[in-house]
């Protein structure tokens, strides 16, 4: 069994689940993807901009530093956009 992590759910009292996960992006760079559940609908944002050279350790540290306040703000500004 592959014990590598490569996701988090956070629960938000107002969102609901949030999904954090690292992926790579169309150009086969390493990112950060979010997901949630907005309207029945789920959204999705990658966060790339991470260097070539980038470690394994050095992304599950950035993927533990994402915390409630990022994916709440991330949340938020897609439920504005679809909910003015």
């Amino acid at each position: 069994m592959n014990s590598k992590r490569f996701c988090k759910i956070l629960e938000s009292k107002k969102y609901g689940q949030i999904l954090v996960r690292l992926d790579t992006n169309d150009e086969g760079e390493p990112c950060l993807v979010m997901t949630i559940n907005i309207n029945d609908m789920y959204v999705s944002n990658s966060v790339s901009g991470f260097k070539d050279d980038v470690t394994d350790e050095q992304l599950l540290e950035c993927l533990d530093d994402i915390g409630m306040k990022e994916c709440e703000s991330f949340a938020n500004q897609i439920d504005e956009m679809l909910n003015g």
